[in-house]
């Protein structure tokens, strides 16, 4: 699965439904010169200071990066070249001309101001569309490359209603997750769980990979997943006790039942919907006036599709 770093620190449900579901959980670890990496990161904390404080806002998840459970590449890839494709993307297609009033033309010049930028807009939850719109356009064309399930939010915003609208259902399924709690309970849960979510997992893997086929996924593959997803309820719900359980020292863990939605996308939706809305709120005008001074890069995913994972919690988290 793939999460964003904006859901990651805040520890939103999408964050924290990928980390207990998903086998490996990819994000974006800004780092100098695009290196997606650990050694990279830490070079960057001793020279950007709101990198420093994004890093330590991310202190909670490092077990979860030693065991293996986030990751920042898939087959030596990271996710920066896509989304500076997205960012470019933005300055050459004429239906995404709203969002350039918005964009920063030196987003990528400059390492320690990409990571200043990027840092600051992750700690204060995306204000800055000239930063989370690239972002997420990357991220999406990123799943759809290594056939990932993009996890996100339910949609709220007028782009996120918009976005919602280009899509296509192809499963929903209602399962209990973590609402709160700290890495090593969710490696735990992880454990306790383990054939339930690998069966659910690799369902889920599948769906993703075939999300671009020109037919709907088949009903016996939306009903396996369905099969697995009640299957890993009932695990859940038998080991609720161990998973929630208080404990001396700990975050208070906490569980809710949750609705996860999985949507056919277009793999620029994010793109397309935020330039929607930037045009409903009157950045059109100032868009047509605005020189493109964006690079011009091939754009060869924008025709592909995502399969995205819309996550809605349900009810009141509770204790065990």
């Amino acid at each position: 699965m793939l999460v964003s770093p904006y859901h990651l620190t805040t520890r939103e449900p999408p964050a924290m439904a990928a980390l207990l579901l998903g086998e490996v959980v990819v994000t974006l670890l800004p780092a100098p010169g695009g290196a997606s990496d650990r050694r990279g990161a830490a070079e960057a904390i001793a020279t950007v200071p709101r990198y420093l404080r994004l890093m330590e806002s991310w202190r909670w998840t490092v077990p979860l990066w030693d065991a293996g459970v986030i990751g920042a590449m898939v087959d030596d890839e990271d996710v920066i070249d896509d989304i500076r494709a997205a960012w470019a993307s933005i300055g050459r297609r004429p239906d995404l001309a709203p969002l350039r009033p918005l964009m920063h033309a030196s987003l990528f010049e400059d390492d320690q101001l990409f990571l200043q930028r990027v840092a600051g807009d992750v700690l204060k939850g995306g204000p800055d569309p000239g930063v989370c719109v690239p972002i997420q356009g990357g991220l999406d064309r990123f799943a759809a490359r290594h056939g990932l399930m993009a996890v996100r939010a339910q949609a709220t915003s007028l782009a996120q209603r918009i976005e919602w609208k280009m899509g296509r259902v192809v499963f929903r399924v209602g399962l209990p997750i973590l609402a709160q709690g700290d890495a090593e309970r969710i490696i735990e849960a992880r454990d306790l769980l383990d054939a339930e979510l690998s069966a659910l997992g690799q369902s889920f893997q599948e769906a993703a990979c075939r999300i671009d086929d020109p037919e709907p996924l088949d009903a016996d593959l939306v009903e396996r997943i369905c099969g697995e997803a009640r299957r890993y309820a009932a695990a859940f719900e038998s080991n609720r006790r161990m998973i929630v359980e208080p404990r001396d020292g700990d975050v208070r863990t906490l569980a809710c039942m949750a609705t996860l939605t999985g949507m056919r996308l277009p793999v620029d939706a994010a793109l397309r919907s935020s330039a929607a809305a930037a045009s409903r709120i009157g950045l059109a005008g100032m868009a047509e006036s605005a020189p493109s001074t964006l690079p011009v890069l091939r754009d060869q995913t924008a025709s592909g599709h995502v399969l995205a994972m819309f996550v809605k919690p349900i009810g009141r988290p509770l204790a065990g």
